[in-house]
């Protein structure tokens, strides 16, 4: 599956990650910030893209999580989080639709450990 030129890959441009969760058995979201250099690096080096290539059976998703004034773009889709984001980026995994687990990371191994 190609979404923005990323195989395996959603980036979020609406407030619906309730659905996106719901429709697959594992998903791993990658909430960013436009404040986050590290967020920008990750996706310049296109991590999900390459982390969907070695796991085709979990769907990665990449959220925009707020904006310049600091307010949640997408209120919704943060709300299935168990405690707002305090650092960035922040991972999440969800499975068959439910919160399993997170880190807050840009090392790719410990990233793994949530797939």
């Amino acid at each position: 599956m190609y979404i923005d030129g990323m195989m395996g890959v959603i980036m979020l441009k609406s407030d619906n990650l309730k659905t996106i969760v719901n429709s697959a058995k594992k998903v791993l979201v990658f909430f960013g910030s436009v404040y986050c250099n590290t967020c920008k690096n990750m996706m310049k080096r296109d991590l999900l893209g390459e982390l969907a290539k070695r796991y085709p059976d979990i769907l990665f998703v990449y959220v925009d999580s707020e904006n310049f004034e600091g307010e949640w773009n997408f209120k919704e889709s943060m709300e299935l989080l168990k405690k707002e984001p305090t650092h960035w980026p922040w991972f999440v995994k969800f499975e068959d639709g439910k919160y399993i687990d997170y880190r807050t990371t840009s090392i790719l191994d410990e990233i793994k450990q949530l797939l």
